[in-house]
């Protein structure tokens, strides 16, 4: 039996601690963004176990504009974790989502991003990008993503409005990530369960 949406909530990031407690152990969006290719899943694990980036200046930046950039699609920002309706271990956090009466009602996600630089064409969206939005569709079960972009200077807009670029999804893609996904999950408990067995030792 599938899962309702807010079934599958399993952290809210207004309580920053519980968030990043959470995302330890599963695969989020901006793990997936990373994931390029399959031959390179052993350093994908290494970059899970070590990473330590809690964000930086351009981070806070964006962050802070989300709610200002998603009233022009008015949509309410999200601060919710989902988990995968069958595997609670692939998670996302989009920055937005909304029904579209669209025949089926498909589910709509939004992602904010703000850059230095102009947006891209849809066909030039970066490829971290566009492996982002792949898995949050995934997890959310998701058709498409309204990708808006602002572009900063000295982390000011420079433009009032920001420019909208619908991104659809990508079945294939999806696959490939959720394979090198499963690969880093598998490394990440062999890693917990011989470091558990060293402190055994001691």
């Amino acid at each position: 039996m599938s899962l309702m949406l807010f079934d599958r909530v399993l952290a809210d990031a207004r309580n920053r601690d519980d968030w990043l407690a959470k995302r330890v152990g599963r695969i989020g969006a901006s793990d997936a963004a990373g994931f390029a290719k399959v031959e390179s899943a052993p350093l994908y694990l290494r970059a899970k176990l070590h990473n330590r980036f809690l964000g930086n200046a351009f981070t806070v930046h964006g962050n802070g504009r989300e709610a200002r950039m998603l009233e022009h699609l008015k949509v309410q920002q999200n601060t919710l974790m989902f988990h995968h309706p069958d595997n609670e271990r692939h998670v996302a956090t989009p920055d937005g989502f909304w029904r579209q009466p669209a025949g089926r009602f498909d589910l709509y996600l939004a992602q904010c991003k703000t850059s230095l630089h102009a947006p891209p064409r849809p066909d030039r969206i970066p490829l971290r990008y566009q492996r982002q939005m792949w898995w949050e569709q995934y997890v959310m079960g998701a058709s498409r993503t309204a990708l808006i972009w602002e572009q900063h200077v000295d982390f000011r807009p420079v433009s009032m409005e920001p420019t909208l670029i619908w991104f659809e999804r990508n079945d294939a893609a999806i696959e490939v990530l959720v394979e090198i996904a499963n690969y880093v999950l598998d490394g990440f408990d062999d890693a917990k369960a011989f470091a558990n067995d060293m402190k055994g030792t001691r």
